[in-house]
């Protein structure tokens, strides 16, 4: 049920074909006022359709652990919407409760003390607040869908595997998406002898990764060995994972900024490849087209995309001062922060838009005859069209289960039936 993209530049031309003007070979950098209008138009009806159905390409998965006391977890960078009734405790196995309105969360803060059996949350200043706000337990997973905002994939932006997901083997240098950002699985260090080691620390040795189970300090020589778990080392125990150059992920992924190596200092007239990452001017570049950098300055800067130095060209990935933080240790994964994963606006005519071409194309030509103060009659109704089509094409046939076994979803049940101050 896959969607029919195409890139900025193509949607612009193809709309202003239409209106009776000429294709343009850059649509996005023309000075022509029409194509600066398209193209600002084209930001605008991008955001509006983003909000017209919760399209399948940009549902997304999140997941994170609750830890002690700690009541406020950040969205996603990318979060657009909450997807009604997705919200769930992995860990204890119930549906969340909410999200809670101001005065059902005030509520639940004036009557109960404790621990509650779900996980009652609200949405407040870009944050996921769950309940109890003081005494909240440690280690739960949490996990929901949502609507990315980000409906554009910039030119140059890394591409993945896919999404991230639990409980997964991934192998070595691949790259996914979580939370809107982008990750690469790496290589974990070697068993170390008289070291100590917390649980969940991840090892390899003998051709095998070892996950840590019990924390304590590893013996003078050896190391974990074979494939079983309970493996006793000095006084650290360790569990078999999966053989070396791979990982499991575990139940939550990387989340945030995180990178557990310094990238080497940028070069004046150095040769680079696509994916070489580089320290310069206080940030972390990623290189997205191979070529010779400049012959002087020092090398790239800002925060953006598409960066041109020399024949090079350069995406900022973070500041340097994030990049000797800890990698992401995620079950037997360790991950390092790449870059993120998209974007709300266009920025160049090779940028992909995420939505059907075809609808694409004939909201751009309504919106422009619209704000031309032309007649629209014929657009408005292309577009309706156009609208209900690629709607029709990204949903599922609804089904009515009526069958009774109990591993298909009921007709009727917490799942599906919204209660009052809970859910939709």
């Amino acid at each position: 049920m896959g969607l029919p993209f195409d890139t900025v530049g193509a949607i612009i031309n193809d709309a202003a074909v239409e209106v009776g003007l000429a294709s343009v070979a850059d649509p996005f950098a023309s000075t022509d006022p029409n194509f600066v209008q398209l193209s600002q138009l084209l930001k605008s009806l991008g955001r509006n359709l983003r909000r017209k159905h919760q399209w399948t390409f940009l549902q997304q998965i999140y997941t994170f652990n609750t830890v002690a006391n700690i009541a406020q977890y950040g969205f996603p960078v990318d979060f657009g919407s909450f997807i009604d009734q997705t919200g769930w405790n992995r860990t204890n196995r119930l549906p969340l409760g909410g999200p809670l309105s101001p005065q059902d969360y005030e509520y639940l803060k004036a009557l109960l003390v404790g621990i509650v059996f779900n996980t009652p949350f609200r949405f407040q200043q870009q944050n996921f607040v769950v309940y109890p706000d003081t005494k909240t337990p440690a280690n739960y997973v949490i996990a929901f869908e949502y609507i990315s905002r980000w409906w554009i994939t910039p030119t140059g932006t890394q591409a993945t595997s896919g999404p991230w997901t639990p409980t997964t083997t991934f192998a070595n240098a691949t790259y996914v998406s979580n939370g809107g950002r982008i990750y690469k699985s790496k290589t974990q260090p070697a068993w170390q002898a008289l070291t100590a080691y917390s649980v969940g620390n991840a090892v390899t040795n003998g051709g095998n990764v070892y996950v840590c189970t019990t924390a304590g300090t590893s013996a003078g020589a050896g190391g974990p060995s074979g494939t079983g778990v309970g493996i006793v080392d000095g006084t650290c125990v360790w569990a078999f994972s999966v053989a070396a150059g791979s990982g499991v992920s575990g139940n939550y992924g990387p989340i945030g900024l995180g990178q557990s190596f310094s990238k080497p200092a940028w070069a004046q007239s150095t040769g680079y490849s696509v994916g070489n990452a580089v320290t310069a001017n206080s940030n972390i570049y990623i290189c997205t087209v191979a070529g010779t950098s400049s012959a002087s300055g020092t090398g790239p800067s800002g925060t953006g995309l598409n960066i041109t130095d020399g024949t090079c060209t350069w995406n900022f990935s973070t500041t340097s001062a994030l990049s000797t933080t800890s990698a992401f240790a995620d079950g037997s994964c360790l991950w390092d922060f790449i870059a993120v994963g998209g974007a709300d606006k266009p920025g160049a005519s090779a940028d992909i838009v995420n939505f059907d071409s075809n609808l694409c194309s004939r909201a751009l030509k309504l919106a422009f005859l619209a704000a031309k103060g032309f007649d629209t009659t014929a657009a408005q109704a292309d577009f309706d069209m156009a609208l209900e089509q690629a709607i029709a094409d990204d949903t599922a046939a609804p089904i009515l289960n009526l069958n009774r076994q109990m591993w298909n979803m009921p007709l009727i049940s917490d799942q599906n039936l919204p209660i009052t101050g809970f859910g939709s």
